[in-house]
């Protein structure tokens, strides 16, 4: 089921069923089922249906969020980070590509209404970042009108592209009659003072007084990514390292520790504690990976700051990530005075000032 409703390609689909005790014969593929699934075994087939019921139960939290944009007003879900509300479009900024990819197909710019309220701030003060998916709406309760992607976010204006045409909301005809005359107005029959307001890039009418909310789309963003990501473990063309430690759960190996595991900042490394050093030296000495487990307050922050300049002392590069800013800024905090050169990513609203102002310098 949810290779239709991810978007996963059928082939995929297809190696789903065939680790779900499926046969060349039930799937349908024949031999082309050997071909793809032959490199694969029971402990393939369990690890994916072990994470797939795992996903499951995430979606079922993540459709909370989904049912927010149908029953809370958009001021209200704005206050959580999740929308932009009334918001009209820019006619001046619109464009169509013909050639391009249905999904992203019509390209507009929002504003702020000037009938905005006090409350509505800045557009980069938001969980909604360039590249997260999105269900634009309008304020009159026509939800979902056409689905897409912010491209561009600055704190007045942001840029969406999205799969359909987006026009006034349809209104009904004088005489209309709910059992005998369901008429009305077409969605690009927008009138000002009896003219219709033409956007020559778009060839079709734009109405600058309708109010648009743009909503997150938590969904679409949440587990299609990692459902992909497991079953691209799984293929024939995966990685292999990869599927032998993740998926049938190799160990992973490590170098014997010698005088190349020792790195500068002598000083620094003097301040660790037996366990830190433990924790440097096996990350330096791995040849696969290697985790550093501790409780709250055991000094791991601390252990990855010093990893990082061991790693920078032998000529490598590193990135470093994490589920929140500020646990990359609170680890960039403790380099600050090592000189290691930095590129700090992420939206403006959410990095910690001096984390910018030591990578990017003072303005």
């Amino acid at each position: 089921m949810f290779c239709v409703s991810q978007g996963i390609t059928p082939l995929r689909c297809r190696l789903i069923q065939a680790l779900e005790n499926g046969t060349a014969e039930s799937s349908g593929l024949d031999s082309l089922f050997d071909e793809q699934t032959g490199h694969l075994d029971d402990k393939d087939a369990e690890f994916l249906r072990h994470w797939n019921n795992l996903l499951d139960k995430e979606e079922e939290d993540v459709f909370r969020f989904r049912n927010e944009l149908w029953t809370m007003l958009s001021l209200d879900r704005e206050k959580l980070g999740r929308c932009f509300g009334n918001l009209v479009i820019d006619p001046t900024e619109t464009s169509v590509d013909k050639d391009g990819e249905k999904i992203n197909r019509f390209r507009y710019r929002f504003i702020r209404a000037q009938t905005t309220t006090p409350f509505r701030h800045s557009f980069l003060n938001s969980q909604i970042s360039i590249g997260d998916p999105i269900v634009v709406s309008d304020e009159l309760g026509h939800f979902a009108l056409a689905n897409g992607f912010v491209t561009d976010l600055q704190p007045n204006m942001l840029y969406v592209n999205v799969d359909r045409r987006l026009h006034g909301a349809r209104t009904r005809l004088p005489g209309f009659d709910i059992s005998n005359n369901q008429t009305f107005t077409g969605i690009a029959e927008i009138m000002e003072d009896g003219v219709p307001r033409i956007s020559s890039q778009l060839g079709t009418q734009i109405n600058t007084t309708i109010t648009y909310r743009i909503d997150k789309d938590e969904f679409k963003s949440g587990m299609a990514m990692a459902r992909n990501n497991i079953i691209q473990l799984l293929t024939r063309t995966g990685d292999r390292k990869r599927r032998e430690l993740v998926v049938r759960g190799r160990e992973p190996m490590f170098k014997s520790p010698d005088v190349g595991t020792q790195y500068s900042f002598q000083e620094q490394r003097d301040s660790l504690n037996i366990d830190q050093r433990k924790a440097v030296e096996k990350v330096l000495t791995a040849e696969d990976y290697a985790l550093v487990l501790g409780m709250p307050g055991t000094g791991k922050t601390t252990t990855v700051a010093h990893i990082i300049r061991a790693l920078v002392g032998k000529g490598k590069s590193v990135l470093l990530t994490s589920y929140t800013h500020t646990a990359v800024d609170n680890i960039l905090l403790k380099l600050k005075s090592d000189g290691i050169k930095m590129l700090r990513l992420g939206s403006i609203a959410k990095v910690y000032c001096l984390a910018i102002h030591l990578t990017l310098g003072p303005s």
